[in-house]
């Protein structure tokens, strides 16, 4: 396991206010993280929420303990007020502000992201499949379908052929599958999407 994979594990074990600070690269490796999180956080009994209001979450939190809220800021009063909070916080911003806090709290650097990837899926899913690894490397947004097809199909797993178009109409997809987890009808319908852009039969995806 590598260091910001055990950072990310110790996380949701605490049972303290600790906060959790990721450089953001880009969106295609923020979904690859987000993905991990969920992982993670779901073997700790937690429920991680996104979030643009750190005002409101700050006070929500205070009642709902079992919700962990990531917030996308690289406002420095907005991320001092969050690391001072009594709840625990995941906090994406960009590399400039990364640097002025990750002496202070626990961080994860996304810049070791193809290490991260690698070690999860061998490591922690335990799937030993050369042509998945490589192709999430390329396309670390898709983790979560990709994974899920392997599953299904095992050994007889193959890599999807995707252009430009489809990868930018893909990431869009997984964008809002990420923001609206809670809208199953919304869920679905993007999912479906998703499958239907990959030209696979949705049923047994």
């Amino acid at each position: 396991m590598t260091v910001n994979l055990k950072t990310i594990q110790d996380f949701f074990k605490s049972s303290g206010s600790e906060k959790l600070l990721f450089n953001q690269i880009n969106d295609e490796i923020n979904i690859f993280y987000i993905e991990v999180l969920n992982y993670f956080a779901k073997q700790n009994n937690n429920k991680i929420i996104k979030s643009k209001d750190v005002e409101d979450k700050t006070s929500l939190n205070l009642f709902i303990s079992e919700n962990i809220y990531i917030i996308e800021t690289s406002n420095k009063k907005e991320i001092e007020k969050l690391i001072n909070s009594e709840e625990k916080y995941i906090i994406f911003c960009n590399y400039k502000t990364f640097k002025i806090f990750n002496k202070n709290i626990n961080f994860v650097n996304t810049y070791n992201f193809r290490h991260d990837l690698k070690s999860f899926i061998i490591n922690i899913l335990k799937i030993d499949c050369e042509s998945l690894l490589y192709f999430l490397i390329e396309y670390p947004f898709l983790i979560s379908s990709e994974i899920n097809k392997y599953y299904i199909n095992g050994n007889d797993y193959s890599a999807p052929s995707i252009q430009l178009d489809q990868q930018n109409h893909i990431l869009e997809i997984r964008k809002k599958i990420n923001a609206n987890k809670n809208d199953l009808y919304d869920l679905y319908k993007n999912i479906k999407k998703e499958a239907s852009i990959k030209k696979l039969n949705f049923l047994t995806y």
